[in-house]
């Protein structure tokens, strides 16, 4: 194996760049996630030029800049590297529970009141014994058990429409993009790219993950809803060749090897930021 092996560099530039950390267990690629998410977060050209470059990190990925990723099994399979470097996805917000719910009916003014007579009225239909001979104590039991029902039905059509949202809201996140996978150009659900896959950029496109700039035809993206630049900004492979997920391409076209998706993205980051807010 010569030195200027692809693979070799990238395993000498992990060295480098992890500085004495553990690498990562269990991740059969030149270039560990940690490591590849450090260069990708802080946008480390020479980091990247550390790895060989963009054929280099290509290699280490097992991806080719042409063909892009396989759907075998292997090692240039789309599935090992969604194990090793995770789904482009993120944490789902767990629906409140059907307790809640129950629990939030049962704050209704109307349904207080009604759960206040019919204490009120057990109360003294069992206490006062006139009331106690006429078993004037089911009466209340007849409110409590319609403020139940009411209750329980309440929460059972809340339950069921927050879950209809959550489902509508998934769908809605779900977009059509266009990858090279076995040197052809495929269309697939933005859920199932993953870090080495070759993606295609054209105008009106919405990034979906972060990677590195292939080829440009006057690729200008718009990075506004990320760094509240007014200004698009143009990409150059040898320049600027960092693309961002949640940004959008304002003019041109291009392809992008895909380097950090779901959680370990840009867009992933700023959403966990939100959610802990």
């Amino acid at each position: 194996m010569g030195a200027d092996d692809p693979v070799l560099v990238a395993k000498m530039a992990k060295q480098d760049l992890e500085a004495g950390e553990a690498p990562v267990a269990d991740c059969p690629y030149g270039v560990d996630p940690d490591t590849l998410n450090r260069v990708n977060t802080d946008k480390d050209s020479e980091g990247l030029a550390k790895l060989g470059g963009l054929e280099g990190l290509a290699k280490a990925l097992h991806t080719d800049l042409h063909h892009g990723l396989s759907e075998g099994d292997g090692l240039d399979g789309v599935h090992a590297h969604a194990k090793a470097y995770g789904e482009n996805k993120f944490a789902e917000k767990d629906p409140p529970s059907f307790f809640s719910m129950v629990l939030g009916a049962a704050q209704d003014p109307m349904i207080i009141i009604l759960l206040i007579v019919a204490m009120v009225t057990i109360i003294l239909g069992a206490a006062v014994p006139e009331q106690r001979a006429h078993n004037g104590w089911s009466e209340g039991l007849a409110v409590l058990g319609t403020a139940l029902i009411v209750i329980f039905i309440g929460a059972g059509q809340d339950y069921s429409k927050e879950l209809q949202f959550q489902k509508l809201n998934a769908l809605k996140d779900v977009i059509e993009v266009k990858v090279t996978r076995g040197g052809k150009q495929v269309t697939v659900p933005n859920t199932e790219i993953v870090v080495g896959d070759i993606m295609f950029l054209d105008t009106g496109d919405k990034l979906i993950a972060d990677g590195v700039l292939i080829d440009t035809q006057g690729l200008i993206i718009d990075e506004a809803s990320l760094t509240g630049e007014s200004d698009p900004i143009k990409k150059q492979v040898d320049g600027d060749c960092w693309l961002r997920s949640g940004t959008a391409v304002n003019e041109g076209s291009g392809h992008m090897l895909v380097v950090a998706v779901g959680k370990n993205s840009e867009w992933g980051k700023t959403m966990a930021l939100v959610s802990e807010a």
